[in-house]
């Protein structure tokens, strides 16, 4: 290969490196474009329970949460959009199917709703059934 030849395929190749690195800007651009557009569609904030630091984040900021409060917010977060009968929330968040405590279940839940502050309508009742958290921007680690 001649000095010119080598000289060219380094040209190329630069050409090349340079048009892939605008590439991933431009891809990545394209992404928080996206985000930020499915954000103000939404008109939602984003939800994130972490079960490693048994932490509820809302919108950033930390919405501290009692021990049943939080296996309540981890059953639905953990399907969201899916409803979540009463007995089988009660079963799974304290172990226990005494039919005297669904009552209690509710009053747990409309503190819950309370603690969520703004975000409160994405813990929707289903009448007669159970609950079911509202599935946009929501997730449980």
């Amino acid at each position: 290969m001649t000095a010119e030849e080598t000289q060219g395929a380094s040209a190329l190749l630069a050409r090349v490196e340079a048009l892939r690195e605008e590439m991933g800007r431009a891809a990545d651009r394209l992404a928080a474009a996206a985000r930020e557009a499915a954000e103000a569609a939404a008109g939602t904030t984003p939800t994130l329970l972490d079960p490693d630091r048994r932490e509820l984040r809302v919108d950033e900021q930390a919405v501290p949460l009692t021990p049943l409060e939080f296996q309540l917010m981890q059953e639905l977060l953990r399907s969201p959009g899916r409803v979540c009968g009463r007995a089988d929330l009660l079963v799974k968040a304290t172990g226990s199917r005494l039919e005297g405590q669904r009552r209690n279940m509710d009053a747990h839940i409309n503190r819950l709703r309370a603690k969520l502050g703004a975000s409160d309508w994405r813990l929707q009742t289903v009448r007669g059934i159970g609950y079911r958290w509202d599935s946009k921007e929501a997730s449980c680690q």
